[in-house]
């Protein structure tokens, strides 16, 4: 039917076949949701970059192997999740680190933001913009105190806001050991985040 939007199913089952408008389309649907979950997965918005085009490469190379049992999402938010886990794994064995170096994350979240994040924020008053800063500076700096894992679900399930189903397949894990690691992860949140703990 003309005017209907198709499924992320249906755009990768139409690549499969050699759609080159399907993976535009997929690519322009993901792209920002990607790279702000790599960005926030590894701290570093260059690495993210690069993780990005990574990640769309390997859509690119798996797309005969692709099987709609799954949502899409699921499936290219697990590349995604792994290539960020095996970019902090290097990175931590480089640095001689097991966790992301704080200092990049500080830097990633510094950043510019894109416009497209910045757009709902035209009409609000400099003080609610400054406030708001403060709060995501704060809530960012909780982040960083989780262990990579206790990010992931928050990530997945907050930011994303990707269904329990959907995280235990991204996850590799049951959708009730989804749910503990997301309460575990929350509650280590609200400790973090102490006298702002409302916030999540």
């Amino acid at each position: 039917m003309a005017g209907q939007r198709s499924t992320d199913e249906e755009l990768m089952l139409a690549y499969q076949r050699g759609s080159k408008e399907a993976f535009e389309e997929l690519f322009a649907r993901y792209r920002t949701r990607l790279f702000t979950y790599l960005r926030r997965s590894t701290g570093d918005p260059v690495l993210a970059e690069d993780l990005l085009q990574t990640l769309f490469l390997q859509v690119h190379r798996a797309r005969t192997t692709y099987q709609p049992s799954a949502a899409f999402s699921t499936w290219i938010y697990t590349i995604a999740r792994h290539l960020a886990r095996d970019a902090l794994d290097k990175e931590g064995t480089r640095r001689g680190r097991k966790e992301t170096p704080h200092g990049s994350w500080r830097e990633a979240y510094e950043a510019p933001v894109p416009v497209e994040e910045r757009i709902a924020d035209v009409y609000i008053p400099a003080e609610t913009l400054l406030q708001r800063k403060d709060i995501a500076a704060r809530l960012q700096q909780a982040l960083l105190s989780l262990s990579l894992e206790q990010r992931e679900v928050i990530l997945l399930n907050k930011y994303e806001e990707l269904s329990f189903p959907e995280i235990a397949a991204i996850l590799g894990c049951s959708v009730t050991a989804a749910k503990v690691r997301a309460f575990r992860a929350l509650r280590a949140l609200r400790v973090a985040l102490g006298d702002m703990k409302d916030l999540c």
